[in-house]
């Protein structure tokens, strides 16, 4: 009986293959270990074709004295072919032959592949933009949006607000450094096509990586900037709180590594959401200082001023976006101390005051004789930041004595609004319209979303009074068969909401465009009623562009919210100051009739203007109708002529009750303009 063969005994092909394969596997590591191991690899064949040819060379040839000689003379030939010709004889001749072809492929080729590899994958690498930077006293923007083109072209444009802000931190070099998921060359050549010639690449830096990592926030050294900036993104979603959750996703990661690094002059942190609910929510995640903004309420806000008082908006419009425009500004006042508001009409000759800002708080359009105090700032109207601080104390003052204070009555339409379109934007819309003492009468939506969806978002975001205002209507605004069911005689304002509903800006706004095209046609044809206002909603800005000079107001509402992160980040009192402007209840911007203060046609100072608002309780901002290239602030001393149509730019608390000059009748219900085209009191 033989021997059985065991089945599990190793076969030895079996063994070689494996052994092989162990070979294989760990050269590939080896070699994947960087360049340095590549190198490495070439040296070691290098030394042995250079032995194994000085071995033949010396054992076959007698013009060597060893070993060492022959070893040399094979490196020489390796490494540079002008030795040939010094060989003697067919073998050695054949022999460095060789060697030398062996030395192009692996000493040349090898060695040039390899360091070309590496250098590609070094800059790789750096462009990857995943290095960390060393700067201080920068600004971070965390996140590409549809928001940062705008950002950082405020930045580099706002020369004097960002001196001045630079200043206070302690540096003179503006550098903004930003942290997106996105490859930083393509946010790089977003920037250059959009900023045009406000781009500096040398004051910019792109990093890649998640705002939610730590390790990620340290590539743009967060701990030791000056400002951290969070904006939202439009393209994100189509819910109310989707951009929400992202962003106090990030508060609460930059609110953990701020308590956990303690940096000893912390940055200051500015962060954008949409509403009040949601801001005090990013305030609790991050637990620190912060000016957490509700931009989506704001623009619905300033919307909703402009439907009640038409040609607000454009004054926001001055006041944020044009960069040769007026600004707000909060400006010290302890040379002013003891002073009267009224007097300082007299002392500032380049700036209007709106209010004082005290303990944090904004007052805005105050009485004549309140006096600056110990620790007040002034909020300033003005073109340029030097002429907030350049005061005249000796300047004389003339106080008007003639005027004698009583109230009246400010009365308001109630408006009738159709709203084409839907997005997460107008639950707030209605809830500023609805608000105040006189709420719009109506407010009708017509759009492609589902009834249900939007009473369920109106009743979650407005108060049951004003979400009975609403009604709803079912169709397409790009549709003229659907839109012509609509009675567009009986509405006052019609705004065009653009959609957050697509992928991208660009897609909503070629949705609204057709919508207003389809809108406009149809009341081309219809003359048997007026002629309601209408306001359309665009994103991007070379969209918006496009409905310039036309017969509508144009509303920007992704550049006015990264205006104001700019603005706030380099003065945090404008948070409060703007707040206490649009938010319903509080100042109002208004545009009334010259008649209001009971001035006749003529020739005035500005500052005489000035004196008589503030004695029937209004801030005059400006007066429009003029023939100025910017109706607001023109100066202390400027030549005011009014006509029949110069109008008033002013400031109010109080929109119900107002004081007016005595030689005016003894009872004015004073109507604002309105879309009926309504008759106004003339000069």
């Amino acid at each position: 009986m033989g021997f059985r063969k065991r089945r599990d005994a190793p076969r030895v092909p079996a063994v070689l293959d494996r052994l092989s394969l162990w070979f294989r596997y760990e050269f590939e590591r080896f070699l994947m270990r960087g360049p340095l191991s590549r190198l490495l690899l070439v040296a070691w064949l290098i030394g042995l074709i250079s032995v194994v040819g000085g071995v033949l060379g010396h054992v076959y040839s007698d013009q060597f004295s060893g070993f060492p000689e022959a070893i040399w003379w094979a490196f020489l030939r390796l490494t540079d072919p002008g030795y040939l010709g010094d060989d003697r004889g067919v073998f050695l001749r054949t022999l460095s032959t060789v060697i030398t072809v062996g030395g192009y492929v692996i000493f040349l080729g090898a060695l040039v592949a390899i360091m070309t590899q590496w250098f590609t994958s070094t800059m790789g690498a750096l462009a990857s933009g995943v290095t960390p930077i060393v700067r201080r006293n920068h600004i971070v923007i965390i996140g590409w949006t549809n928001r940062t083109a705008a950002i950082v072209n405020e930045l580099f444009s706002s020369s004097g607000r960002v001196k001045r802000f630079l200043r206070l931190r302690g540096t003179s070099e503006l550098h903004v450094a930003i942290l997106s998921e996105r490859k930083p060359q393509e946010i790089l050549d977003e920037l250059e096509l959009g900023l045009g010639s406000h781009f500096r690449k040398s004051a910019l830096t792109v990093r890649h990586g998640s705002p939610i990592r730590v390790e990620h926030l340290e590539r743009v050294d967060f701990l030791r900037a000056s400002a951290i900036l969070v904006p939202s993104d439009d393209e994100r979603g189509s819910g109310w709180t989707t951009r929400d959750e992202d962003a106090v996703k990030v508060l609460m990661a930059l609110g953990q590594a701020m308590r956990e690094a303690a940096p000893e002059n912390p940055p200051v942190l500015v962060a954008e959401v949409s509403s009040d609910e949601k801001a005090a929510v990013g305030r609790r995640a991050y637990r620190g200082d912060s000016e957490v903004v509700p931009t989506e309420q704001m623009v619905a806000w300033m919307l909703a001023q402009d439907v009640k008082c038409p040609g607000t908006l454009a004054i926001f419009d001055e006041l944020l976006a044009q960069p040769d425009g007026h600004r707000l500004y909060v400006s010290p006042a302890q040379r002013l101390v003891g002073r009267s508001v009224e007097e300082l009409a007299h002392l500032i000759p380049q700036a209007v005051v709106l209010g004082i800002l005290r303990d944090g708080l904004p007052i805005a359009n105050p009485r004549p004789d309140e006096v600056v105090v110990e620790g007040d700032r002034l909020i300033t109207l003005a073109s340029d930041l030097r002429d907030t601080t350049r005061f005249e104390l000796d300047a004389q003052v003339m106080i008007p004595t003639d005027v004698v204070e009583r109230e009246i009555e400010i009365v308001d339409e109630p408006r009738r609004v159709l709203l084409l379109g839907w997005s997460r934007k107008v639950p707030a819309l209605i809830d500023a319209l609805g608000s105040g003492e006189l709420e719009a009468a109506q407010i009708d939506i017509f759009a492609l979303t589902p009834i249900v969806e939007r009473e369920r978002l109106i009743h979650r975001m407005c108060p049951h009074r004003r979400a009975a205002l609403v009604r709803h209507f079912e169709g397409d605004m790009t549709s003229r068969r659907d839109l012509g069911h609509l009675e567009f005689g009986e509405y006052d304002h019609v705004i065009l909401v653009a959609s957050d509903r697509f992928e991208t800006d660009a897609e909503s706004d070629a949705r609204t465009i057709l919508g207003w095209l389809t809108l406009e046609e149809l009341l081309e044809r219809s003359h048997d009623f007026r002629r309601p206002r209408i306001s359309v909603e665009i994103l991007r800005s070379e969209n918006a562009e496009l409905l310039q000079r036309r017969e509508l107001t144009v509303v920007q509402s992704a550049a006015i919210p990264s205006l104001l992160l700019t603005q706030v980040c380099l003065y945090r009192e404008l948070h409060a100051v703007f707040d206490d402007i649009v938010r319903p209840g509080g100042a109002e911007i208004r545009i009334v009739k010259a008649t209001l203060l009971g001035l006749a046609r003529g020739s005035y100072r500005f500052v005489e203007l000035q004196n008589r608002a503030q004695r029937a309780g209004l801030t005059l901002l400006g007066v429009r109708g003029n023939n100025t290239t910017s109706p607001l602030a023109p100066g202390r001393d400027a030549r005011i002529e009014l006509g029949r149509d110069s109008e008033l730019i002013v400031l109010l608390v109080d929109q119900r009750t107002s004081k007016l000059d005595s030689s005016a009748p003894p009872s004015i219900a004073y109507q604002l303009p309105t879309a009926s085209r309504a008759a106004q009191p003339e000069i």
